[in-house]
């Protein structure tokens, strides 16, 4: 009897142990070929915006707002996708000529909604240990929803902006792999093993769509009682065009925990050009936030 006590304390003396261990170690296979990880992550982001839509006026607007998105990720040596759904509130403000018939300021509610996705492949040719790059296609959606009542028929301003694009990402690992010693003297600080990335990329437009309107968005259209549908009378005189631009950048601080999940502070610029029928839009949205990503589970591959 006393002997298995025995044997059970040293079994559970070294479990601790090879615990302890463990959890000063980053998750194994993380970004290995044989393996796959899955995340789902959520993100919050303050951003600051500014458009100009010629079919009103030249007038820039820029303001304030906040993005909120979620994200589903997979990630692994080989293969990189993600699918996120987006969405912003903007606050912004048009200097406006002082004079008698214009007021002195311009006010503007902007919204957006934002559908993304990518899957991008690793480049083993040009890539090594540090740095990882991978290229693919990537899809954007981008719905605005702008109201500013001093535009009186005009108040409301709706277009859709999609993009067929090209996306390259760069990463580069900061990992540390092993616990280090920091000696000052009076004092001494360990740093435990921690696995961490920089990731950057970019994407650029190759067909590059907008859903507008003609000259203006002045709803002038008939209304036939409960006949005529809110949603066809708002869109009305509206064509898909395919001109334009968008370009797009991601700068990402990533650091994974020892449990597999992960935080990232992030910067994301945005900026488009869309001529529609007639007359352009412009817009450039920049974000700055973090995000957390939970770990779903491990695919081998």
């Amino acid at each position: 009897m006393f002997h298995r006590i025995l044997h059970l304390v040293f079994t559970a003396s070294y479990l601790g142990v090879q615990a302890q261990q463990a959890a000063h170690l980053p998750p194994s296979g993380a970004f290995d070929d044989g393996s796959g990880r899955m995340y789902f992550s959520g993100q919050m982001a303050f951003s600051i915006a500014t458009f100009r839509d010629f079919a009103t006026s030249p007038l820039f607007y820029n303001g304030p707002g906040l993005s909120v998105s979620t994200n589903a990720l997979y990630r692994s040596g080989r293969t990189d996708e993600r699918l996120e759904l987006s969405f912003g509130i903007f606050s912004t403000f048009a200097s406006v000529p002082n004079s008698d018939v214009l007021q002195s300021g311009g006010f503007s509610v902007f919204n957006t909604i934002n559908l993304y996705y990518h899957h991008l492949f690793f480049i083993r040719k040009i890539s090594n240990d540090q740095f990882r790059i991978k290229v693919g296609p990537a899809f954007n959606s981008t719905q605005n929803i702008r109201v500013n009542q001093g535009l009186f028929n005009n108040a409301l301003g709706l277009e859709n902006i999609a993009n067929l694009m090209i996306a390259a990402s760069l990463v580069r690992d900061f990992s540390r792999l092993k616990d280090k010693k920091l000696n000052f003297y009076l004092f001494k600080f360990m740093l435990p093993a921690r696995r961490r990335e920089l990731h950057v990329q970019i994407n650029s437009g190759i067909l590059n769509f907008n859903y507008r309107p003609g000259y203006a968005y002045a709803y002038d259209g008939e209304i036939i009682g409960t006949e005529t549908s809110p949603l066809n009378w708002a869109l009305q005189n509206y064509r898909w065009n395919m001109n334009g631009w968008r370009l797009q950048t991601r700068l990402e601080w990533l650091w994974y925990l020892y449990n597999g999940n992960a935080f990232s502070l992030f910067y994301h610029w945005d900026a488009a050009h869309a001529p529609g029928q007639f007359e352009a839009f412009q817009m450039a949205v920049h974000r700055m936030g973090f995000s957390y990503y939970f770990e779903r589970k491990i695919k081998q591959l």
